[in-house]
């Protein structure tokens, strides 16, 4: 059964005057809504004939209806829902704020902001393991003590000893076609003289 969602609901502030954008989503089931309802107040939205009234709606993979009314007045707050066909409806109180309120406003911000940081992440993620990569190649490529080595006799770290060493091992694993990287320590012995 096909499910609406109405995006930055429940409850939406936009300033009078201003122009109303609501964006419904429609979650298809296994059907296709053959068309979607808009309801103010429980009353279909009439848009034919009314030049500050659209509505657009859009099926790719899932179906998108967007109601836009030009110059928000007071006769334009209340309730609004978005219904498909045959499905499930999906509603949001509508606020329109007569001059200057503190109150949120309406934006999109909510919306892409969701994408904006899964973007964030991923830019993170594979700025991380190319540095990483480097750094295991530049370090597995030779080996070398991480504390140099002392000639001087009255130090605690003897030249024969070697400090540590740094091994990276980067795997690729096939079935789930990831980069697992992992970093080993091998600790020697450090004795005092």
């Amino acid at each position: 059964v096909p499910r609406a969602s109405i995006v930055n609901g429940p409850e939406i502030f936009v300033h009078h005057g201003s122009l109303i954008n609501l964006t419904c989503v429609v979650i298809h089931g296994t059907d296709l809504p053959v068309y979607i309802y808009w309801y103010h107040h429980n009353k279909v939205v009439e848009y034919e004939g009314r030049g500050d009234v659209t509505v657009t709606t859009h099926t790719t993979g899932n179906t998108v209806s967007t109601l836009v009314v030009e110059n928000a007045g007071s006769r334009d707050s209340g309730k609004y829902s978005c219904k498909p066909s045959n499905g499930q409806e999906d509603a949001i109180t509508l606020h329109v704020l007569q001059g200057e309120h503190s109150a949120p406003m309406q934006t999109n911000a909510a919306y892409h902001s969701q994408p904006t940081f899964i973007l964030w992440q991923l830019i993170s993620i594979i700025l991380f393991l190319s540095i990483y990569t480097q750094w295991c190649s530049f370090y597995s490529s030779y080996e070398e003590t991480i504390l140099p080595k002392s000639k001087d006799p009255t130090d605690i770290y003897s030249s024969k000893q070697e400090t540590a060493n740094l091994y990276c091992i980067i795997h690729s694993i096939s079935d789930s076609q990831s980069l697992n990287a992992s970093v080993k320590f091998r600790k020697k012995d450090y004795r005092m003289r």
